[in-house]
């Protein structure tokens, strides 16, 4: 027996906590998992604890808080600040025209998929007022749900800002954009020439989330939005998920086999 308490084993620790230079935790290749080179280098070096098992084995003992974090990076990805994602003529000006209309809104259907969680429009002037911003399914008028709703005050930037929790949008299907609140503001449309036009917008008189009117047209500038939208276009994939989770219950049954020895 060595002066570990290992019996039948060679001079070599097992079992033993070792540090670095930096502090970081290394415990020798024998020990049953332990290896340093396991955690990839962006990852938080797991505060490690060896000790002999009675079956001359070595026990590993995880923080919480590592086992969470490694959790994390195996099975999901960390929320990152929203980032420009797509627009439609997000560097246009808007027409100088107020609007008449107490709210109004487009359909917009995403070229790719990804996760929205801010929207942005440009009004030709602002007043200070508080306008509300929503996100349906598909125009309140032919049976959307809301999926979405914020609020901002007008307070001169050139362009207003609503926040809210992440929303995937799936490419190709229709979203619709109301914006309330807006009877007497400048436009947070374009005229200017080669501006995206949708095809139609949805507008109501009195402000309550109806958008009940409909104008279609390719060539009217109320179809020609100034819309910005952030987030991030990383979605994960189930497939991914579940291969990182079954990858990681394979280190956890190896690791258990190799301590009962």
């Amino acid at each position: 027996m060595d002066r570990f308490g290992n019996a039948g084993r060679g001079a070599s620790p097992v079992g033993f906590l070792y540090s670095d230079a930096l502090g970081h935790p290394w415990v020798p290749r024998e020990s049953m998992g332990c290896m340093y080179g396991m955690y990839p280098a962006f990852m938080p070096r797991p505060a490690v604890v060896c000790t002999p098992s009675p079956q001359g084995g070595v026990v590993m003992k995880f923080a919480h808080k590592c086992v969470v974090a490694a959790m994390i990076v195996a099975c999901g990805t960390v929320a990152a600040a929203p980032t420009p994602v797509d627009s439609i003529n997000g560097g246009a000006s808007p027409a100088a025209t107020t609007w008449s209309a107490a709210e109004a809104g487009w359909l917009y259907s995403p070229t790719e998929s990804y996760s929205l969680s801010e929207v942005q429009t440009r009004f030709a002037s602002t007043d200070g007022r508080t306008v509300a911003m929503e996100i349906w399914d598909q125009a309140p008028v032919n049976g959307g749900h809301l999926l979405r709703a914020a609020s901002t005050s007008l307070t001169g930037e050139p362009f207003a800002t609503w926040s809210f929790a992440a929303l995937d949008l799936r490419a190709g299907e229709d979203y619709f954009f109301g914006f309330r609140n807006i009877s007497g503001l400048d436009v947070n449309f374009t005229r200017d020439a080669g501006a995206t036009n949708l095809g139609r917008y949805y507008f109501s008189f009195t402000d309550a989330g109806e958008y009940e009117r409909e104008v279609v047209s390719s060539t009217i500038s109320g179809a020609q939005p100034i819309l910005r939208f952030s987030g991030t276009r990383a979605i994960p994939e189930p497939a991914s998920s579940a291969l990182a989770a079954l990858a990681l219950s394979l280190l956890l049954v190896r690791v258990g086999k190799r301590a009962d020895r």
